[in-house]
C-alpha cells in the first residue's frame, strides 16, 4: 500500500491502479482549515507499506473545505 496522503483523489486511484489494484475506494470528506489539504487524501484506512489485496476496498479521506463560494448571478 502507497502513502496516498496528499495526493487528489484521481491521483491516488492512479497510484494504486498502476501497482495493479483493481479493487473500490470508499471515500468520505473531512472539514479542513488548511487550503493545501483541500481536495487531497488526509488520511488513508490502509498503512503505507502494508500489503493489500487486488480486489480490496479502499478507505480515504478527503479534505474539504468549510466555505463555499455561492454561483455566480452575472
Amino acid at each position: 500500500m502507497p502513502d496516498l496522503t496528499g495526493k487528489t483523489r484521481a491521483e491516488a486511484e492512479a497510484a494504486l491502479r498502476q501497482l495493479g489494484w483493481s479493487g473500490s475506494l470508499n471515500v468520505s470528506e473531512e472539514i479542513v482549515t488548511d487550503p493545501d489539504e483541500q481536495g487531497k487524501v488526509i488520511e488513508q484506512g490502509q498503512r503505507p507499506g502494508s500489503k493489500i489485496d487486488k480486489d480490496e476496498t479502499i478507505n480515504l479521506k478527503i479534505g474539504r473545505s468549510l466555505i463555499t463560494t455561492p454561483p455566480s448571478t452575472r
